[in-house]
């Protein structure tokens, strides 16, 4: 008795978000996607190990059900900018900001991977390109826009005529500027966005922990939806919830969260059952899907059923 009434206060206290649908409640916000925890995302996550971005299928489902799940929701304005954010460093933002941009590149749109985390770069190390030139080599007026962007190709078109795409990614820079935060305030950054607006028919953005400084801040009102990132076990309750108000009271397009790090076999043992998941919490109504201006999800992005 002791013993359980310990786990049970033990369980009380844990202020940490464990399960999507929490997740979901705390922000407030629809659930668009469940990311399972993955030593291939991780392997992904490491320099140069997986540079095309190719993953199991599994794995691979679960971002273009994100990128289904954000085309359902944009029914009355154009999605071309995308920042995705998180509260704290480790909530994986920079993985989803990556692989989803790989994935939507997949499906034939031309895509930016723009990284504005100008204080701790990832990206070039992670895709096995060059560190420079970059973004605060564009934003200071060094070089454009097009000598900064490097493209990688994403490999052979597979079965499922899925692969064979190109992404395009525009790094951070070799050298990291004292200024982040006014450079990505700058008219200089908003001219950017302007112009891969006019470029690309969508533009993901990778930035700073929302919680940690205030560069991304800036940007909030700048882009046409927010995606934020959780990781499952690590984010706190109290963190989400102040961050959501701040959000909120920014007038930030917040269109959604994704849980990241799941563990499947808490729900069933299988990705299936995640996938019909997210799906069910996710996903509207069929005449809403009808009256996007983008069409409803076509025939090459199936939502999977649960699998036996």
């Amino acid at each position: 008795m002791l013993g359980l009434g310990i786990a049970f206060l033990l369980e009380r206290l844990d202020r940490r978000i464990r399960e999507p649908r929490d997740l979901e409640a705390v922000y407030g916000l629809p659930l668009l996607g469940v990311v399972p925890q993955s030593a291939a995302l991780s392997r992904s996550a490491r320099s140069g190990k997986n540079a095309k971005g190719v993953l199991p299928a599994g794995e691979a489902e679960a971002f273009h059900l994100i990128r289904a799940h954000l085309r359902y929701f944009n029914v009355d304005r154009q999605l071309h900018t995308l920042l995705v954010a998180s509260a704290a460093t480790g909530d994986g933002k920079t993985t989803i900001a990556r692989h989803l941009a790989a994935a939507a590149a997949r499906m034939g749109s031309r895509v930016l991977l723009l990284e504005a985390d100008l204080r701790r770069p990832t990206l070039a190390k992670q895709l096995d390109v060059q560190f420079g030139p970059g973004l605060s080599d564009v934003l200071i007026g060094a070089v454009s826009l097009s000598e900064a962007t490097q493209t990688i190709d994403l490999g052979s078109p597979s079965a499922a005529g899925s692969g064979g795409r190109m992404l395009d990614v525009l790094v951070a820079g070799a050298v990291l500027p004292p200024n982040p935060g006014e450079l990505i305030e700058s008219h200089a950054m908003e001219t950017l966005l302007e112009r891969a607006k006019s470029t690309y028919d969508l533009v993901v953005i990778d930035t700073t922990p929302l919680t940690a400084v205030s560069d991304a801040f800036p940007l909030l009102r700048k882009v046409d939806g927010v995606l934020l990132v959780g990781r499952l076990g690590r984010n706190r309750r109290d963190v989400a919830q102040r961050l959501h108000e701040t959000l909120t009271g920014a007038g930030a397009p917040l269109l959604g969260v994704v849980a990241n790090g799941f563990k499947s076999g808490r729900l069933g043992g299988s990705y299936g059952y995640t996938y019909d998941y997210t799906a069910a919490r996710a996903a509207p109504s069929a005449s809403a899907a009808a009256a996007s201006p983008n069409g409803p999800v076509s025939a090459e992005e199936p939502v999977p059923t649960e699998k036996g």
